[in-house]
C-alpha cells in the first residue's frame, strides 16, 4: 500500500520504532485506518506472535492472522482468537 502513488504516509511519521517487530504493527494499524479490516502478517519470529496478541485490540481490526513458519512447518495463527 505504501508504495502506491498518492498514498498518504503522514500517519506513519515520525516513527521512532527501532525494531521491525513493533513497526509491523504500526503498518497494520495504518492499513485498518485505510479501510482494511482483516490483516495477515507473515513471520518466522515468535516475538511477533506475542506482540500480535498484545496489540490486537489497539489495532482495531476484525481479524489478525499470522502466517507463521518454522523450518518445514507452516500454519495460520488466529491472533484475534488468542487475544
Amino acid at each position: 500500500m505504501c508504495s502506491q502513488d498518492g498514498y498518504d504516509i503522514s500517519r506513519l511519521q515520525p516513527c521512532d520504532h527501532e525494531e521491525a517487530d513493533t513497526r509491523t504493527f504500526l503498518h497494520a494499524g495504518d492499513m485498518v485506518r485505510a479501510g482494511f479490516s482483516d490483516i495477515i502478517i507473515r513471520t518466522v519470529d515468535t516475538d511477533v506472535v506475542v506482540l500480535a496478541v498484545a496489540f490486537f485490540h489497539e489495532i482495531k481490526c476484525n481479524h489478525l492472522w499470522l502466517a507463521f513458519e518454522t523450518g518445514n512447518h507452516f500454519k495460520y495463527i488466529p491472533a484475534h482468537c488468542l487475544a
